[in-house]
């Protein structure tokens, strides 16, 4: 489950930014700065834990507390990050909206099924 919420999310970010993370450890700043959106919209939207962000992008915990810290100054000063990041989280809305009816509605056949 988190292995497919993370390719869906890079997924996502390649489309919205042109660049996929998930083959390079370039230090480039269009490159940290997807890779920071994409960390801050797993952990907020999909509720992921620091070591599981960390095993899934292959970085140490630490790596994603300074993104998660990072988060506002980037938000706030650099417009193309918080591009990326407004539309990788409608994009987790929208997702996790649709997964929410979907338990919404199995959690009613069981219960009718009683």
């Amino acid at each position: 489950m988190k292995e497919q919420i993370y390719k869906d999310v890079c997924d996502k970010a390649k489309e919205i930014s042109g660049l996929d993370i998930r083959y390079t450890r370039s230090r480039k700043k269009e490159i940290v700065s997807v890779k920071c959106a994409i960390v801050n919209a797993m952990h907020k939207y999909y509720g992921l834990k620091l070591v599981q962000i960390g095993t899934l992008m292959g970085f140490h915990h630490t790596t994603v507390m300074h993104h998660l810290r990072d988060h506002p100054s980037r938000y706030r000063f650099d417009d193309e990050y918080a591009q990326i990041f407004d539309k990788l989280s409608r994009h987790a809305i929208s997702t996790t909206e649709i997964l929410s009816v979907d338990k919404m509605m199995n959690l009613m056949k069981s219960a009718l099924a009683i």
